[in-house]
């Protein structure tokens, strides 16, 4: 089981990272943007303590489950799209305690002295604290979201580099090397994966019923919905299907047999798409 648990370390390290965001609330400065813009656009108009016991309970959701009807209910009138799209954190709006960073740098550190029986200075809780510090703060144009391994070992290097300088380089390149590969073979191993495995994604409610309208639209040879955040789709999957549905809209009153063909090979398409994602989408 502890081997097990070694192997998967890269893709863990990065889970337990960006798993932080799922139950994080705002920082001050983002909920007192979103008070704001609450206050602006005639959503609220009560005090800003209030709204934070609102933006509480809102954020104890998981971001796969947040609605814009839940924020709602709790407003003076309906939140517009483009607003509600604004209540997304990132490690640069969220607010990440010291504890949750250190729970993680201690479950880090207890693998890798397991591993190698051992306690190199650049695997101590504190040098591990400073690195997903590090990554859960970051500075301008620096990446916010969506942490990679990759991500990871370079904050980690920089952080040892900081702390020791280039005292313990060559033994903390082998354990990075090591990780590498391990987390090479992790990459390797999804890619062998069925497709509907690999592909499966979050979907919010409002997604799910756009992908049910759009299905039920090419079925019945109907104008496509439109997608209802102003922006568009922001998953690849659904930038995808909107595209094949947008040429789909614009070829399906098209009589030309050649033409005409094309829509059906196209139709099928679709509706193959829109079914794998509503069997497969974890909600």
């Amino acid at each position: 089981m502890l081997q097990e648990t070694w192997n998967t370390f890269p893709r863990q390290i990065v889970q337990k990272i960006n798993g932080l965001l799922d139950q994080a609330q705002p920082n001050r400065l983002k909920a007192f943007h979103l008070y704001k813009m609450c206050k602006t656009e005639n959503l609220w108009d009560k005090s800003f303590s209030e709204f934070s016991f609102l933006l509480e309970d809102f954020y104890h959701t998981h971001p796969a489950e947040r609605s814009k009807s839940q924020m709602d209910q709790f407003l003076n009138r309906p939140m517009d799209w483009r607003s509600f799209e604004t209540v997304n954190l990132t490690f640069r709006t969220a607010e990440i305690h010291f504890s949750e960073i250190r729970d993680i740098a201690s479950w880090a550190h207890h693998m890798l002295r397991l591993h190698y029986e051992k306690t190199s200075p650049v695997s101590t809780v504190e040098t591990l604290s400073k690195t997903i510090y590090d990554l859960t703060h970051p500075g301008m144009g620096e990446k916010e979201q969506n942490i990679d391994f990759e991500d990871f070992c370079d904050a980690w290097k920089k952080a040892a580099d900081k702390l020791y300088g280039k005292k313990f380089e060559a033994e903390h390149q082998q354990i990075i090397l090591e990780l590498r590969n391990l987390n090479q073979i992790l990459e390797s191993r999804a890619l062998e994966l069925p497709r509907h495995m690999l592909n499966r994604i979050y979907l919010t409610q409002t997604e799910i019923d756009w992908v049910e309208r759009s299905l039920e639209a090419v079925m019945a040879g109907l104008s496509m919905p439109k997608y209802p955040l102003s922006k568009g789709p922001t998953k690849p999957r659904l930038i995808d299907l909107l595209k094949w549905l947008t040429l789909w809209e614009i070829s399906k009153d098209v009589k030309a047999p050649a033409v005409q063909a094309k829509v059906e090979k196209l139709r099928g398409h679709i509706q193959n798409e829109c079914d794998d994602l509503l069997a497969t989408c974890r909600r």
